[in-house]
């Protein structure tokens, strides 16, 4: 057992993510980077990050993240065909001990497209 909990979160209002990113154990980035179809948010330095000019509130960085969301530069992919209704959403997480998969510890969440789906 780590002492950071997995968070994984999926939804599609820009509030829910705010809401969701206030779950992290961090509540400023200092970059980010889009890498596998991801936003990731980077809480100290890595090769792949891009800084941003000072470091932002993570209600800023949801901002940013939903104007990547909603950009032609990001793939939702196909949505699976089902019995019911689909609109395009995301999810955000971390991994155990607050990690983000293929990149490591200086990562602290990533948010990536998901179709969200109701049946009737």
């Amino acid at each position: 057992m780590s002492d950071t909990a997995i968070l994984k979160v999926d939804g599609k209002s820009l509030n829910r993510l705010k809401l969701v990113m206030s779950l992290a154990s961090r509540q400023t980035a200092k970059g980010y980077c889009v890498d596998d179809n991801r936003f990731i948010l980077f809480w100290t330095n890595h090769e792949k990050m891009i800084p941003f000019p000072t470091e932002l509130s993570l209600d800023q960085c949801a901002e940013m993240a939903m104007t990547w969301l909603d950009s032609k530069e990001c793939d939702h992919g196909n949505c699976m065909d089902h019995d019911g209704d689909s609109e395009k959403g995301w999810i955000c997480y971390h991994d155990e001990w607050g990690y983000i998969d293929g990149i490591g510890w200086q990562a602290f969440l990533a948010i990536k497209p998901f179709w969200q789906h109701y049946g009737k």
